[in-house]
């Protein structure tokens, strides 16, 4: 093989170099914002306190320690919500990358490193959408530098895609924006580029296995791309590689959707959220960047992206908090003003090429010093400093590690406490939702309220039980109670509630007069045993749901209007004495419930319950969140009841449940793993003929055929 020319070997040599140099800018713009972000907080062993963000951690530990070892990325939880299923309806990429993470380092870390990754990326997302996209050095830089700045903003905290957001637990989130970044960076490539629709795809499922919100807006958004001729090949290929790589999540949660909880959101943006003061200083910028736009398809798509999430934040929907859209316009404001001031550099310059090299590396250099300097000095405000610095931190960790203490010496049982703002004491509510994380007990709240329709009976409870409960995105069915703490524990006990934590003075004297004194005290923390919840019982009579109703719709009228442990609502079983062996129903609805099974006889763990059914024939009604994909073995049913558990109707003396992958998961399944191995016996054989196509034009002998000189 002859050897390359002076030419040639000194223009790669210089391109190496200027390849190298141009990632400082990324590597510069992360650096100042990791020391913004204060790394000692990092590395603290102790959990994130006061936001969604100590929540998120419970799930990638069950993720790490039970369904992992099993070859599984979905399962059943006991944990929250009297049972869930998990990774059924969120997203599996960053509880996985938390999973994996904490076998290296501590639980705590590593959920800070999953929440901080998707901001200290973003440089580099931007950066390659720039460089994939085939802009050139200027334009990349002002890209990159404004761009990424998109993470600074302090004018929300909960839409997701900035620091802020990210603390507060909206990771996934920011995980699915930098994946997207790099999806439109490889689709408008240069036509000749191969594989770059393949590749394309993985980013996108990467995306979508993130969070699916920002997708969608993507979806819409690549519509008009397809009537390019340049551009619709690669689309639809990236569409049907996602499509295919990420089956096995998205064709389950697809065909389960009916079971999302509380997604009914009543939240609308407004014009301050659409343009806060932080974004109209750019649109001049972003005004003049589209200019440059014309001759670039990557700011093309990008702008239909802003557009499409624009669109779709503002006109009527429920499927979504529309506010979550938003981020993705921001993010093509922030990087057509960069381009637009590069842009505007270059024109201000003189003619000739020096002057506005010159020029557009000053404004380039300038700006990134500014961001350096505004990151080192830092760059967060007090409440990411008191939430970083940990649970351990607050004013009430002894208290809450006292009741945490004790909690583990007692026999197991479901657990829930008053909600407030009194609660940041202890390290805000989902601090409280990490009970099943450092105890053997399960919570009837917890963080992920899409994961079950039964997290819809939360904050009826919390309008009962706090005389003031925290104020929440509100969903259009909620329903509220006036406070009375003594009905509210007769509702807790029958959904299966053993233990009762309390705060507010006044909840904590009624309980006590009510129901019974405190079991323990932490400081203001008062810990009440509300005696036994059985399982599993028998149920004497049971109502059929309304015709025309939804068992959701009528299981919270019922839980609104009934009393607490009437005849619940089966679906499926029938009126009582309708069937043979079935018993006759009861005129005092108080005995609804039946005989208790014995807790001995009753084992929950896994996903599986099994226990020694009183008698056949008889309905037994279990106090586990219903769903499809339980199976009964020595029973009929399960069939779904109100509030939201199961009733089985034993054919036999052991019952056991298991909860396994249905159609929709083995098909799942299927489509991904055939797809993987499609594109896995492409790239070989893509990857072999272009090794054939290289050797067909390496010179054998001498350097009669070698290249001519570059000039």
């Amino acid at each position: 093989m002859p050897e390359a020319s002076p030419a040639r070997a000194a223009l790669t040599s210089t391109a190496g170099r200027h390849h190298r140099m141009e990632v400082l800018l990324p590597l510069t713009l992360s650096i100042g914002l990791f020391l913004g972000m204060e790394p000692s907080l990092w590395i603290r062993d102790t959990i994130p306190a006061l936001t969604d963000l100590p929540g998120h951690l419970l799930p990638p530990i069950l993720l790490a320690d039970q369904l992992l070892p099993q070859g599984a990325l979905r399962g059943w939880s006991f944990d929250w919500f009297a049972g869930f299923p998990l990774y059924q309806f969120y997203f599996p990429l960053p509880g996985l990358l938390v999973a994996i993470a904490s076998r290296l380092v501590d639980d705590a870390v590593a959920l800070r490193i999953a929440a901080m990754g998707p901001v200290l990326l973003m440089p580099w997302c931007v950066w390659g959408f720039a460089r994939l996209s085939g802009m050139g050095p200027a334009l990349r830089a002002g890209v990159t530098v404004v761009g990424s700045s998109l993470v600074l903003m302090t004018s929300h905290w909960y839409f997701g895609a900035n620091i802020l957001a990210a603390v507060v637990g909206e990771f996934s989130y920011g995980w699915s924006v930098a994946f997207l970044v790099l999806y439109l960076g490889l689709l408008s490539g240069p036509p000749e580029a191969r594989w770059r629709g393949v590749l394309a795809g993985v980013a996108l499922v990467a995306a979508l296995l993130s969070h699916i919100v920002p997708v969608m807006a993507a979806f819409l958004a690549m519509l008009p791309f397809l009537l390019v001729p340049g551009t619709r090949r690669r689309v639809v290929e990236s569409g049907i590689v996602a499509a295919v790589l990420g089956a096995f999540w998205l064709l389950p949660m697809a065909a389960r959707i009916s079971y999302v909880g509380s997604k009914a959101w009543a939240f609308a943006p407004a014009m301050g959220d659409v343009f806060p003061l932080e974004l109209v200083v750019l649109l001049p910028g972003a005004a003049y960047g589209l200019t440059v736009a014309r001759r670039h398809t990557g700011l093309a798509m990008l702008i239909s992206l802003g557009a499409a999430a624009l669109l779709l934040s503002v006109v009527p929907q429920e499927l979504v908090h529309r506010g979550r859209l938003l981020p993705l316009w921001y993010l093509a404001v922030h990087v057509l003003a960069g381009a637009g001031l590069v842009r505007a550099v270059q024109d201000m310059g003189e003619r000739g090429w020096r002057a506005a090299r010159l020029a557009t590396a000053v404004g380039v250099v300038g700006t990134g010093a500014w961001l350096f300097v505004l990151t080192a000095r830092g760059i967060q405000p007090d409440n990411w400093r008191d939430a970083m610095s940990g649970i351990s931190q607050q004013p009430g960790a002894q208290e809450l590690d006292g009741l945490v203490d004790r909690l583990r010496s007692l026999p197991p049982g479901r657990i829930h406490w008053e909600a407030g703002e009194a609660l940041s004491r202890w390290g805000g509510v989902h601090a409280f939702s990490l009970l099943p994380y450092w105890t053997d007990h399960q919570s009837l709240l917890g963080l992920w309220a899409e994961s079950s329709p039964a997290s819809a009976f939360i904050p009826i409870l919390d309008s009962q039980l706090s005389p003031e409960p925290l104020p929440t995105l509100t969903p259009r069915d909620l329903r509220t109670l006036e406070w009375n703490p003594v009905e509210a524990v007769e509702r807790l006990q029958h959904l299966g509630v053993r233990y009762l934590v309390t705060h507010s003075e006044e909840t904590t004297a009624a309980v006590t007069d009510g129901v019974a004194p405190p079991l323990a005290s932490f400081g203001s923390l008062r810990l009440f045993d509300l005696g036994p919840a059985p399982l599993v019982t028998t149920l004497r009579c049971w109502e059929a749901v309304p015709e025309g109703r939804s068992l959701h719709e009528a299981a919270v009228e019922a839980f609104v209007d009934g009393r607490p442990g009437g005849p619940p609502l089966v679906a499926g079983v029938g009126e009582p004495g309708d069937e043979e062996g079935l018993p006759p129903g009861c005129g005092d609805p108080s005995m609804a419930a039946g005989t208790a099974v014995p807790a001995d006889s009753v084992q929950a763990e896994g996903g599986t319950i099994r226990f020694r059914a009183d008698a056949t024939g008889v309905p037994h009604l279990i106090r586990v969140s219903y769903f499809p994909n339980w199976r009964a073995r020595g029973a009929e049913g399960p069939f779904p009841a109100s509030p939201w558990f199961m009733v089985v109707v034993p054919t036999e003396e052991t019952v056991t449940l298991d909860y396994g992958s249905g159609l929709p998961e083995r098909l799942g399944w299927i489509v991904t793993w055939m797809g993987a191995g499609v594109l896995a016996v492409g790239g070989v054989i893509a990857l072999r003929r272009r090794r054939r196509e290289v050797g067909a034009h390496v010179p054998h002998t001498g350097d009669a055929h070698e290249p001519p000189d570059l000039p």
